[in-house]
């Protein structure tokens, strides 16, 4: 039996993301034909590498893609400066058939993904596809073991307490793309907190936080560094947060307490005891003869990017954007006034 065609890939990266896309490449068996990077003097070089065309313009390489895939690894300024133009161009790119993905938030901030919402005659809503301009990725809810945890919590019961910790390299995500995966992942794993109190180191000495409430998570200027918050939820229950972009490599591991014990979660297994200290379940890595690149983050990127492939507007996304940038943008906003912040704030000062 003769293999499956093998599908088509535009890149855009910067020199340094040059091995992750390479791994992603590899595992999802595609074929680039374009390669672009927001150091246009560098594109060349980059496509000699892959063996695609160079490009030098993102908005112009996305309005002329002919290509399956279009993955967005370093965006620079685009869906930010020019967010409302930036959303046409993407939106156009998949009504042509182009399945974007982006390592970044897009649209990364509330106001924005509400403005355009209603330019296109919807309110903000869980589950709207047209809102989510490109597919962000990866998707932490979607990625090995998470979606047999979420199974399990009606066994394990509600979380009373949990500590969510994602690590990587400024190659593989910035922090923004951290935050926005993280409040995912409170939404899935414990619900919508009432309050969030955040704090945040810059990877660079001595600036502070300059983004206003309402703004882009990703700026100017781009969110690098360390964050860490504290989040409250009606009943007492608690969660906390450790994120960073400049703790490579890829790192997850979080931790659910509640009163069937307690469940922890590495990058790809987990394991749930009892509070006796009993091992009551647990699953485990893919076997030794798997290829590598299922076990990291390349593989990841891959397997979501195969998934958009094959099923094109029918793949979700996130389940509630809007939410988790609400969240997202709460703790940012903490992090500027030093005081706890609630979700609804943005929500209100985005009209949303």
């Amino acid at each position: 039996m003769s293999e499956p065609a093998r599908q088509s890939v535009t890149l855009w990266l910067q020199p340094g993301q040059a091995p992750l896309a390479r791994g992603i490449v590899e595992h999802a068996r595609l074929i680039v034909m374009g390669v672009g990077s927001s150091e246009p003097s560098r594109a060349e070089a980059l496509a000699g590498d892959f063996g695609g065309s160079p490009l030098s313009d993102l908005r112009h390489a996305l309005s002329s893609c002919k290509t399956n895939a279009f993955l967005i690894l370093d965006p620079g300024d685009f869906g930010c400066a020019s967010p409302a133009t930036d959303a046409a161009v993407l939106r156009d790119a998949a009504d042509r058939g182009v399945r974007v993905a982006s390592l970044e938030p897009m649209p990364a901030s509330l106001l924005d993904l509400v403005t355009d919402a209603r330019a296109l005659g919807e309110e903000p809503f869980a589950g709207s596809i047209r809102q989510q301009w490109a597919r962000f990725v990866p998707l932490g809810r979607r990625m090995r073991p998470i979606p047999e945890v979420l199974e399990l919590l009606g066994t394990f019961g509600p979380v009373r307490s949990a500590s969510i910790r994602l690590f990587a390299a400024t190659t593989e995500g910035s922090l923004a793309a951290r935050l926005l995966d993280a409040m995912d992942l409170v939404l899935a794993l414990l619900g919508e907190p009432e309050i969030v109190e955040a704090s945040l180191l810059t990877a660079v000495a001595g600036k502070g936080v300059y983004l206003t409430p309402g703004e882009s998570l990703r700026g100017p200027p781009a969110l690098h560094g360390d964050l860490t918050a504290n989040l409250r939820f009606a009943g007492g229950r608690a969660a906390s947060l450790h994120l960073s972009d400049q703790s490579g490599p890829w790192t997850r591991h979080i931790a659910l307490s509640g009163p069937a014990g307690r469940i922890d979660i590495h990058n790809h297994d987990f394991e749930w005891h009892a509070p006796d200290g009993r091992l009551l379940d647990h699953s485990t890595r893919p076997a030794p003869s798997a290829p590598v690149a299922a076990l990291d983050l390349a593989g990841d990127i891959a397997d979501q990017l195969t998934t958009l492939l094959a099923i094109g507007s029918a793949e979700p996304g996130l389940p509630n954007y809007p939410r988790a940038l609400a969240l997202a943008q709460a703790a940012l906003l903490s992090a500027r006034t030093g005081e706890g912040e609630a979700p609804n704030t943005i929500s209100r000062m985005a009209g949303a």
